[in-house]
């Protein structure tokens, strides 16, 4: 029946939720600290900066460089808004729920993914 089909989605997404926020534990300190490293060698490039350059090759290699670590602290912060995004996701499909198929365990998931966020 419809009620026993959402009652093991909403089983599903709480067992994901759960897996979710045990590895968001797990790496979400490495991922600040990827972060703050990548920001203290922009800093380091950024004083290096200051440094005059005669040889093409080495001008070469500070631009490259830099750029490299602004895209990589650029792409990281991407990659944590569009893991971000896609969390949020599921609140559309179960708003977009026919008022047919709405029951009490669609009602229910809303409100454990209401208090989630």
């Amino acid at each position: 029946s419809d009620i026993d089909r959402w009652r093991e989605i909403r089983e599903d997404y709480q067992r994901l939720a759960i897996l979710t926020k045990t590895v968001d534990n797990a790496i979400g300190n490495i991922t600040c600290l990827c972060f703050a490293s990548n920001l203290t060698f922009i800093i380091i490039q950024l004083f290096n900066s200051l440094r005059f350059r005669k040889d093409l090759i080495d001008k070469f290699y500070f631009f490259f460089s830099f750029a490299f670590l602004i895209a990589r602290t650029f792409c990281v912060c991407l990659y944590a808004a569009w893991i971000n995004d896609e969390s949020r996701e599921p609140i559309y499909i179960l708003a977009d729920v026919s008022s047919e198929c709405f029951n009490v365990e669609v009602h229910q998931q809303l409100l454990i993914f209401i208090e989630e966020v």
